[in-house]
């Protein structure tokens, strides 16, 4: 009985062993992959100054006088 069974046993571990191999080398390239796109900082902001503020149209800029000196 245990010579019948020995011959199947060393290919079925070949296989399962080459299928996770494969999954995890494709799992450790999806990581990878996915960490290097996260970690890249893509983002700009459109403005980098006070001039910039003053400058563009989409943005109102509103200055209130204080009067603090007419108090004292």
């Amino acid at each position: 009985m245990d010579t019948a069974e020995r011959p199947l046993q060393i290919p079925a571990r070949i296989i399962v062993l080459t299928l996770c191999f494969f999954g995890a080398m494709i799992y450790w390239v999806y990581n990878a992959g996915l960490t290097s796109v996260l970690t890249v900082d893509t983002s700009t902001s459109p403005i980098s100054s006070f001039d910039d503020l003053l400058n563009m149209k989409e943005y109102e800029f509103i200055i209130q006088v204080q009067y603090n000196a007419a108090f004292f």
